[in-house]
C-alpha cells in the first residue's frame, strides 16, 4: 500500500501530457517448451516493462532460454517489438496480436522458426516433452517448502536480466516441477488485492527515486536440492 501512494504521489507532479493513465506493470515471462536429455530446458520468454501504465502496447523483447540444470538462464533474444516505432495503433494492435498467438503456440518440430535452428542442432530439442512436469498449482508456502524439501533460504528465485527475488509471500504457484529446477508463477494483477509469489528486483526511476512495479507476472526459477545418495 505504501509503495503504491508513494507512485501515485510522484505520478501526480508529472505534466498533464504524460500523466499515467494506469498502474505500472510488467512481464518477465519463461515458458518452457522443451527438454532434452542433459536436462537442459529450452523456454520462449516475453519481457515488457510499462513504467506509467500508459493504456496502450509497449515495446516487447520476444525471445528463447536455456535453463541448465544448475539453474543457469542463457538467453537469445529474437524479436524486440519495437510499439514507439508505429504511428497506427491499430497496426500495433494488430501485430502485437499475432506475435502473442506466436508466443502461446506450441512448436511445430516438423517446420520449426528458424531463429530456433541453432538451438537444435546444439542441444539436441526436438518435441514439446514438458507437460508431465506440469503442476499449475497455487498453495501455502508452508506447503510448498514441505512437498520439495526446500528452505525459506531455498527462495531466492532467478529471472531473465540475470534478476532475483527479494520478498516472498505466503502464497505460492507451482508452474514446473523438473528433476532439479522449479518454475513459479509470481503476480500481482489490476485488481488482486493479494499477491501471488515474490516481488523482484525491477525498478523504474521516477524523480530520482526507484519504485518498484505495482503490477508483474513474473516466472521465477528456483533449484531443488539433490537428493542424498543412498550406499
Amino acid at each position: 500500500m505504501k509503495r503504491a501512494i508513494f507512485a501515485l504521489f510522484f505520478i501526480l507532479l508529472l505534466p498533464a501530457s504524460i500523466i499515467a493513465t494506469g498502474a505500472s506493470h510488467m512481464s518477465s515471462i519463461i515458458k518452457p517448451v522443451s527438454i532434452n536429455s542433459d536436462g537442459v530446458i529450452l523456454c520462449k520468454t516475453k519481457f515488457q516493462e510499462n513504467h506509467l501504465g500508459a493504456l496502450r502496447v509497449m515495446p516487447v523483447n520476444y525471445g528463447w532460454a536455456l535453463v541448465f540444470p544448475d539453474g543457469e538462464i542463457k538467453e537469445y533474444s529474437f524479436h524486440y517489438f519495437d510499439t514507439d516505432s508505429y504511428k497506427d495503433e491499430a497496426v500495433i494492435f494488430k501485430h502485437y496480436d499475432y506475435l502473442e498467438s506466436l508466443f502461446k503456440k506450441s512448436i511445430d518440430w516438423d517446420n520449426p522458426p528458424v531463429s530456433l535452428l541453432p538451438l537444435i542442432e546444439e542441444y539436441g530439442f526436438n518435441s514439446n516433452n514438458v507437460d508431465k512436469y506440469l503442476v499449475d498449482k497455487e498453495m501455502s508456502l508452508e506447503t510448498f517448502l514441505a512437498t520439495y524439501k526446500l528452505s525459506r533460504e531455498d527462495m531466492v528465485q532467478k529471472t531473465l536480466q540475470n534478476h532475483h527475488s527479494i520478498e516472498t509471500g505466503e502464497k505460492i504457484h507451482v508452474l514446473y516441477a523438473f528433476d532439479k529446477l522449479i518454475f513459479l508463477k509470481n503476480h500481482v494483477g489490476f485488481l488482486d488485492e493479494e499477491k501471488v509469489g515474490a516481488e523482484f528486483d525491477f525498478y523504474h526511476e521516477l524523480y530520482d527515486e526507484l519504485l518498484g512495479y505495482e503490477v508483474f507476472d513474473i516466472t521465477g526459477i528456483v533449484k531443488r536440492r539433490q537428493r542424498e545418495k543412498t550406499l
